[in-house]
This record gives structure tokens, sequence and C-alpha cells, in this order.
């Protein structure tokens, strides 16, 4: 019967069960800005040249789609997230809680109260769940589409579907789909879970069927794949609902069954203090722990006793019973607390009372052999990630506290700052899940972290992650060598080493070591991948391969601008920027064919309006084997011209002799680099006099210019001069 009607399904509504995405038929959805709202446009963030065509693919596959449209011009702009995708695509996301969020009058529609739910579900015999495929994507936004626009390195785009990130999106969400199945009483609607049942398979698939009616009126599509259809039990926002009834869900307590008893003062340490985290609402606390308190004793030997392991099963009895474990309410404030450890990862779901928090459940789970070598922060980021998946029914649509014991996932989670384009592909990734939650995070110390010792005292066997794809798949097809090869010489260089080892195991508050300070700057941005060291997306390189790189920046001869650009894409090390420099200098070919400087702007000689302060000097000739010398006042441009039978130094200083008895001595003198105003005698009588000696550059006559003129002037002159008979040879 499950398997006809399953058939039934697939083939009279084949097209709610084909791909693509579905398009809701009914008025298109909206949100609205709070009064006062100023527009937010941020400019595009930098790409890495490797990721402009992946990214570029997506950005069409879009268009192509319909969900987005170019504008040309837009009052509103977000930069997106480029998150590489476990089959290698590239998803565009974008980074709403620095711009749109922030205005949104927020649609708070209530959830469905858990109680109101199971109510529906009542007497049910078979159950069925189903999924939306895009859920969002598959409602058409109205004329507010024009304050989702994003800006990428091709231009700006606006949404013209419902867009996850959104903080208004689950509340408007939840409304259709409610005002959908409004009237079918045995189907729940809890976001993005659509859950159905009846009291026979009849009735089943009669109200399946209406359901299906319902998505196929409307246009949308669900994903097969992830729908669930005439199972005997599901497990529903904590419970498990089955023919016989509602039953508190195991997996809430079962990672306290599986913690192992401490096996150092540590571990006992860790537990004890997420014992006392909860403590308020153990009674006869002191009293059970009291074995376990004799093994913190200075000088007492660690030795896990009967009586010790007696109060070890006690207390994890306590922490399971009504004592201190809550039922999920949604009308009490929600705490999720994560923490992570060299083995495993953990999470907390709360309910804060007046008299403290209550847990609701527990989650915990070993970390692969992959995830051992994620960096310190990827391990408290994965936990994250791990608790608000884990508790996603509890979470999702409602506001809640998040709570971590490491503080830069504060900024990269936090919305006071966007995410940092070169944080890892994986930080990336989750930091756009976490926009699709609403929460506060804070920073909590680790003695308050009632998480801690779940990560910690942690059983079971090691995990299969799939290989992911990161930026190191498209960094390393534009590099000469392979990133086995940078594996291999990462391994050996001894500061990257060091590097790896803090990575792994957290980072000093405080680096004094010279050749670490470069990366200790950039510690929560490094990440391992295939052993290799990634900053952002670019690779690190070790010193043994950086020569080479350098080599292959610099093919074909490009300038210092370009490699720079190229470099900042791909890879980076220590002083790499003075490294290009160098290369590009030190290449004689591009020595050899380099463009001449350019001319420098003439400057013109400040002006004097004393006479005879500034003189400016210079030789005529020879015309018909005579040699002139002319001197000219740079204020009253007064020429006096001296016919040169020997152009000699002493020649020189007999002319200005004569001159300055006539006129007086001028401040400063300007002339070529004639041997004549080189001299050490020429030197000797201007210093004596106290006048100033100015030389102008070198092949360059029109520093001199004021001389220059008054020769042409009198060259000028003397020739008309000796053409007429004025003047005797």
């Amino acid at each position: 019967m499950i398997g006809i009607s399953t058939t039934v399904l697939s083939s009279r509504y084949a097209q709610v069960f084909e791909d693509g995405l579905g398009c809701y038929t009914g008025e298109p959805v909206g949100f609205r800005l709070r009064e006062g709202a100023t527009p937010v446009f941020m400019r595009a963030r930098p790409l890495a040249f490797a990721l402009r065509e992946p990214v570029d693919r997506a950005l069409d596959q879009l268009v192509s789609d319909g969900i987005i449209t170019p504008v040309e011009c837009s009052d509103w702009a977000t930069p997106i997230v480029p998150v590489v995708k476990s089959d290698g695509s590239i998803r565009i996301c974008a980074d709403y809680k620095l711009t749109l969020n922030k205005w949104l009058e927020i649609d708070r529609y209530p959830l469905p109260r858990i109680d109101d739910l199971l109510v529906k579900l009542n007497g049910g015999d078979k159950f069925s769940k189903i999924d939306l495929s895009q859920a969002y994507a598959q409602f058409p936004l109205d004329d507010t589409k024009k304050f989702t626009t994003i800006n990428t390195h091709k231009g700006l785009f606006q949404y013209n579907r419902l867009v996850y990130g959104l903080a208004s999106s689950p509340g408007i969400f939840q409304r259709k789909l409610e005002q959908m199945f409004a009237d079918l009483p045995t189907v729940g609607v809890y976001l993005d879970d659509v859950i159905i049942t009846a009291k026979n398979d009849d009735d089943h698939l009669k109200i399946l069927c209406q359901v299906f009616d319902r998505l196929l009126k409307y246009g949308l599509k669900i994903k097969k794949e992830k729908c669930t259809f005439f199972a005997d039990s599901v497990t529903y926002l904590g419970f498990v609902i089955s023919r016989e009834g509602v039953s508190a869900c195991s997996s809430k307590v079962e990672v306290i069954n599986k913690m192992s008893s401490p096996q150092n003062v540590s571990e006992l340490r860790s537990f004890l203090g997420m014992i006392m985290y909860y403590a308020k609402f153990v009674k006869n606390l002191s009293t059970i722990l009291s074995p376990l308190y004799e093994l913190l004793k200075k000088d007492v030997r660690f030795v896990w006793s009967k009586a010790c392991q007696a109060a070890f099963e006690e207390i994890k009895r306590k922490l399971q019973s009504s004592e201190v474990l809550a039922h999920y309410s949604s009308e009490l404030p929600l705490v999720l607390t994560t923490d992570a450890s060299s083995t495993g990862v953990a999470a907390v779901i709360a309910h804060r009372t007046p008299a403290g928090e209550r847990p609701v459940a527990y989650a915990s789970r070993v970390l692969s052999s992959a995830e051992r070598h994620y960096s310190q922060i990827e391990k408290e980021a994965l936990a994250i990630i791990y608790g608000v998946q884990k508790f996603h029914q509890y979470l999702y649509g409602r506001k809640f506290l998040l709570k971590t014991d490491h503080k830069p996932l504060v900024t990269i989670f936090g919305d006071k700052a966007g995410i940092p384009t070169m944080a890892a592909s994986r930080l990336q990734r989750w930091a756009v899940i976490m926009s699709g939650y609403h929460f506060d995070i804070e920073y909590v110390r680790s003695e308050d972290n009632g998480a801690d010792a779940l990560s910690r005292l942690i059983t079971g066997s090691d995990r299969k992650v799939r290989s992911e794809i990161t930026y190191l798949n498209y960094v390393q097809n534009f590099l000469p060598i392979t990133s086995t090869d940078i594996k291999k010489a990462t391994s050996k260089d001894p500061i990257l080493v060091k590097v790896m080892m803090y990575i792994a195991s957290g980072w000093p508050a405080y680096c004094d070591d010279e050749n670490l300070k470069p990366y200790h700057t950039r510690r929560n941005e490094l990440y391992m991948e295939a052993g290799c060291i990634l900053w952002g997306y670019r690779i690190i390189v070790p010193s043994v391969f950086q020569s080479k790189i350098l080599q292959e920046l610099h093919v074909g001869h490009v300038g210092m601008v370009k490699m720079k650009s190229t470099a900042r894409s791909y890879v980076w090390w220590p002083g790499i920027d003075a490294a290009v420099e160098r290369v590009c200098r030190e290449c004689a070919a591009c020595v050899a064919e380099s463009s001449a400087p350019p001319r420098a702007p003439p400057k013109p000689w400040p002006y004097i309006t004393e006479p005879w302060t500034r003189l400016h000097v210079d030789f005529l000739g020879p015309i018909e084997n005579e040699s002139f010398f002319v001197i000219v006042d740079s204020t009253t441009k007064w020429i006096e011209i001296f016919r040169m039978p020997r152009t000699t130094t002493s020649s020189v200083i007999k002319v200005l002799c004569e001159t300055f008895s006539r006129f007086g001595l001028p401040r400063s003198i300007v002339s070529d680099n004639g041997p004549q105003f080189c001299s050490a005698q020429y030197d000797q009588f201007l210093q004596s006099n106290g006048i100033k000696k100015i030389l102008t550059p070198t092949y360059h006559p029109a520093s001199n210019g004021a001389a220059e003129n008054a020769v042409k002037l009198c060259k000028k002159a003397i020739k008309k001069a000796k053409r007429e008979g004025w003047i005797s040879t």
C-alpha cells in the first residue's frame, strides 16, 4: 500500500516532484522597512581571479533562472559572499546583516505552539513529512525587491525571489504556508517542516493528495529525497510521534549516557564545571560529588574508585531527570551553548528561567580524522554549526542567545562586521548559514561554558566526512607546483611547522618571534587544507618555492603592479610585495627596455624684486672666430655683453670684476657646467665676495633660460650689425 501510494503521488503530481524552481502563483510577498531607514550602499568586495569565472557562471545561472536581474543603479547595495559548494560550484550569498537587516521591520509572525501541533497529530496512524525545494526562492518578491540589490564585480543585481538571510523571511514563509493549509486539520506546518497524518492509510493518502493539489495550484515544488511518506513514527521538535502517542526523544539525553568517566584531573575539572553550571537544580549536590572533590585535593593521587564511578553515574542520572531537564517552550527565551575540543564538538540548548538556565537537550559527536586537523577557530565554528543544525527546529524563526568561548567568532558570526573576505571558505559558508538565524552572540569563559565537558568526555567511533571543495582547488590550478609539493615543503619549513602547530592547538595571545609576527597578526584567518596553509583564498608558499613562484609571476615581463595584483589572488608569504619589487628592478630585460622617466614640468625661477640680485651668465659664439660673454640681470633684464679674446676662468673673473665695480656685487650667479664655472679659482672668487654659485643640470640648458634668451638676442643683434658693417671683425 505504501509503495503504491508513493507511486501514485509521483505519477499524478509529477510537476510537483520534478527538478527545478517552482514559483508561487499567489500574491507576491514583501517586507517593510522601519521609519527613517537610511539607504546603505556597500562596495563589492575584492574577488580572487581564480574565483571570477565560477562566480560569473553562478551569476549567469541565477539570471537565467529568473532569481536575480541586473540593474543599472540602486540606493541599496549588499556585498556578496561566494561560498564553495560540495560539488565544486559556487553559491552566491548576500551579507544582509550589515545592510538591510538593520533597517527591517522584522515580520514576527508567531510560530505554532508545540502543544497545538501535537494536538493536530493526535490519533494518527502513520506520518509523512514534506520538504519544499529551495523553499524561499519559490516566493516572488513585490516592489520591495529593489532593496535586495547585491553588489558584484559584474555590477548590481536585484533579487526577484525571497532570499535566504533576510530577517523577515522565516515569518513571511510561515504565514504563507499556514494560510495554504489552514483548512486541513491534520496538517501541521513548522517553518520548512510540513507534517501530515490520518487515522488510516486511505485517509492519509486522501489528505496527501489534497496537500499536493495545493502545491500544484500554487506552483510549488518539493524535494523528494528529503520527504518521508507513511512512516510509523517521526521525530518532530524533540518528540517522537507514533500511533502510541508522544514520547520524549532519547537523543536529547543520549549524550549524557555516553559520557566517559574522566581520566585525569583536567577532565574531572571540566566535568565538574558543567555540573556546577546546572547545580542549582540538583538537590544534595555536594553530598553526591564528595568522592570526586577528594580527587582534586593537593597531593592526592588520581585513582578512579567505585565510589567515584557511582557518583559519576548518579550525577549523569540527575542531569537527565526532570529536576534539571526542561520541556521545550515557545514562550521562554532560548540559549544555545557550544564548545569544541581536540576530540569532539558539543552543544546544549536551554531555556532561561528566573532560577537560571535549564537544559532542554544535549548533543555531541566525535570529530572525524579530517576535522581534527581543522584550526581551533574552525573547530569552535563547527561546534556552533553542529548545534544550530542539530536543534534547527527549536531555533529557526525565533531569536536566541548563542554562547561561545572563542572570542573571534563573536566578530565573524555577529552583526557588527561583515563576513571577512579572508576567512576560510568553511567559515564563510558557515557564516552565511548563520545569517539565516536571528540571534545574539555572546562570549563566555570556558569555566562558564556548560558544553565544555560534553566535547571532552565523549565516546564514539570516528566519523567519515566527504572531502570538501575549497579555495585550494581553485588556487592550485594557477600555480607551477602542485599542492602536494607545497604540502611536503610546508612540513619541512621550520617556521611553517610552528604555524601549523599553532593553527591546530591555538595561538598565544602575544608573539615575540619576529618570524612568526606576520602570521600571528593573521591568526584568525589562517587555516589548513590538505596539508597546506591558506590565508583566505591565498596559499602560503614555503621559502623553497618562493623564487619559482616569482619567476612564474614575472612571465611575459609584466610590470610591478600587475605582478602584485596577480600574487594577491593566489599566493602569500611575509615580504612578498618587497620580493616582487626586487624581481622587477633586477630584471635586465625590463630595465633595458623600460621607458625614460617623464619630463618634469618646467619650474620658473623665483621672482626677485631687488635689481642685480641674481645674475645669469653664459658664453655666445664663436661668431666668425669670436666669442662673447653675456650677463643678464634676472629682475631688470639688463644685459651686459663682452668680447672675449680668451674664454678662460681668469678672463671671466676679469670681466665680472669690471662689471661689479659699476653695479655692485650680486647675491648669486647662475651658470651652466662649463669648465670656467667649475674651476677652483672661480669658486674661490665667488666665495671671497660672498656670492652663491648655482649650476644648472647637465644637458638641460632650459634651466638657465634667462641667459639662453639673452644669448639668442645678442647673437641676432651681432650678426645683423656685422652684416650692415656696424661692427668691424
